[in-house]
């Protein structure tokens, strides 16, 4: 599994996600830790931050809040470093962050701040940042449960189907 690229490992069933699948949240956030540990240099700071972001995902799902927050911080991009396709990444990540710290009005902010990014996006930009935003609003339906509760389908509100482009080093 360490041997894929970062589209096979993250980004389809082949990687980490079949242990999330499993229900396997710590042995997921193991193989993503082992994964960035072995990319080095190899993955470029956005591959990076999606992966933190997804470790941050998996520890969370097992209760453990601070650790995930921790794996959160690591996941943001400087402003100076964002392209406009990832403009709403950090807005994204704050939202995560404010559910796990259970604060409702950052959490609103980051919806609002979404929303209004979302209205002047178009294409994959838009479609990505649609898919974030209705996380978010899961999130925030559901307030008060776990995590691995508000993330699923039980609290989602309807989520667009995102299909991105096959990311570098991967056959279209």
């Amino acid at each position: 599994m360490l041997s894929l690229n970062f589209a096979e490992f993250d980004q389809s069933s082949g990687g980490w996600r079949i242990l999330a699948d499993w229900g396997c949240y710590r042995g997921a956030a193991a193989v993503i830790r082992r994964y960035v540990a072995a990319g080095g240099a190899a993955l470029t700071p956005p591959e990076r931050a999606i992966l933190y972001f997804h470790l941050a995902q998996m520890l969370a799902s097992t209760g453990d809040r601070t650790a995930a927050l921790s794996a959160l911080g690591l996941s943001q991009r400087a402003s100076a470093q964002q392209s406009k396709r990832f403009a709403s990444w950090d807005v994204y990540v704050q939202g995560t962050i404010a559910f796990l710290r259970q604060d409702r009005r950052s959490l609103i902010d980051a919806i609002t701040g979404l929303e209004k990014t979302a209205a002047g996006q178009a294409g994959t930009a838009k479609l990505v940042t649609e898919l974030n935003l209705a996380t978010l609003r899961g999130l925030r339906d559901c307030f008060v449960k776990d995590y691995s509760v508000a993330y699923s389908s039980e609290c989602a509100v309807a989520r667009p189907h995102v299909s991105l482009p096959p990311a570098r080093g991967t056959q279209p």
